[in-house]
């Protein structure tokens, strides 16, 4: 039996207008719980489950790593993850050399993209929705994606400009490096690019 993960409406919270009403995700992949039990009586391969499956799965690993204290977030594959999603989605091209630390990906256009993702409950907690930290600004885009915590569905996702990111930015001494929370007033700025659905056909994809 497969069940489609339905998002609640409009949660109330740090920032509740990130939660478009009514939205749908992650088609076709099976409640999590169900999964994991599935794969300790060993009746199910992991091999042969997709990608939204998988992530299901270990979302659910993380909690219970969390609830016996044996890590402290959520974001262990987010950062890959959502650099994966928005090269399929959008047709770029990753970068080759994990040290480059301007960008993440370079799109057909030759813009530079630096990616940033957060995995948040619903609704968000409080210091979720900070980005980690900016230490170059030498991109032209910024991809901000906010996946949710239970499956990794993708709640949310922008193309910002990276003056506008900058803009809103904080300046942290202590790190040398700026941070951005990904609230609506960011990710629904009039210059931005609300990039969703195409991420979350590329998730189902």
């Amino acid at each position: 039996m497969h069940l489609s993960h339905a998002c609640p409406t409009a949660p109330r919270g740090e920032d509740e207008s990130l939660f478009p009403v009514g939205y749908a995700c992650g088609k076709g992949v099976e409640a999590p719980d169900r999964l994991t039990a599935c794969w300790l009586r060993g009746t199910m391969s992991i091999q042969n489950q997709s990608v939204g499956e998988l992530l299901a799965g270990y979302a659910q690993v993380l909690a219970e790593l969390r609830r016996r204290r044996v890590v402290r977030t959520n974001n262990a594959p987010a950062g890959d993850y959502a650099e994966w999603l928005v090269a399929r989605a959008l047709g770029g091209t990753l970068a080759e050399d994990n040290s480059v630390k301007s960008h993440d990906l370079t799109l057909p256009t030759g813009e530079r993209l630096q990616v940033k993702a957060r995995v948040i409950s619903e609704p968000p907690k409080r210091g979720q929705l900070q980005t980690s930290a900016f230490r170059s600004w030498d991109f032209e885009l910024s991809a901000l994606v906010l996946l949710r915590d239970t499956d990794y569905c993708v709640v949310r996702a922008a193309l910002v400009p990276a003056e506008i990111v900058r803009e809103q930015s904080r300046f942290a001494a202590h790190t040398n490096a700026h941070s951005v929370h990904m609230n609506s007033r960011l990710m629904g700025h009039a210059r931005a690019v609300d990039i969703t659905a195409q991420l979350r056909a590329a998730a189902e994809g």
